[in-house]
Formats: C-alpha cells, sequence, structure tokens
C-alpha cells in the first residue's frame, strides 16, 4: 500500500525511512507520523463520456483518487481542421 500526505493538491509520498527528531524510523505504518494510505479507484464509465483524473480527496483515514466525466470529442474532422494541425506540426502542405 502507498502511503502520503496531501499537500497543496498534490500527492507527498512518505519517505523511508521517516525522519522524527534527528532519528531514522523504518516502518510499513507511517501513519502515526501524519501519512495515510493513497486509494487509487477505477474511473467511471460512460457511454459517449471520457474519464478524466479530477484530484484527490481527503478523509479522516485515507486520500481517495477523485474522477469526472467529460463528453468525449466530435470525432469528424473537416480538411481544414486535418490541414490546420499539420501546419502547426510544421509540416508543408502547399
Amino acid at each position: 500500500m502507498e502511503y502520503a500526505r496531501l499537500i497543496q493538491g498534490a500527492l507527498q509520498d512518505a519517505p523511508n525511512p521517516i525522519r522524527v527528531g534527528g532519528e531514522d524510523i523504518f516502518t510499513t505504518d507511517p501513519t502515526p507520523y501524519g501519512y495515510k494510505p493513497v486509494l487509487f479507484t477505477d474511473p467511471p464509465e460512460a457511454e459517449g463520456m471520457e474519464p478524466v483524473f479530477d484530484g484527490w480527496e481527503e478523509t479522516e483515514t485515507a486520500i481517495r483518487q477523485r474522477w469526472r466525466l467529460e463528453p468525449l470529442p466530435d470525432p469528424e474532422a473537416d480538411e481544414a481542421d486535418y490541414r490546420a494541425a499539420l501546419k502547426r506540426l510544421g509540416v508543408d502542405i502547399s
């Protein structure tokens, strides 16, 4: 299991060893030192939607991965879209 702290929305993994009062603490349970288990979740599924990572949610006992669903982009593109994309890539299309 991974343990971490949530600092300004980002995970800070628990070090090994943990430095406390000038001493190195080797442990498989860093929760007494302010770290929580990280719970990775499966992304949700819905037709026509794609899951997008939406940060972390902290509770009293754990840090949980959060997702949101967004509509899939329209798969249809016209010739102008392709030409614009190639031009951005530096491909000469003359």
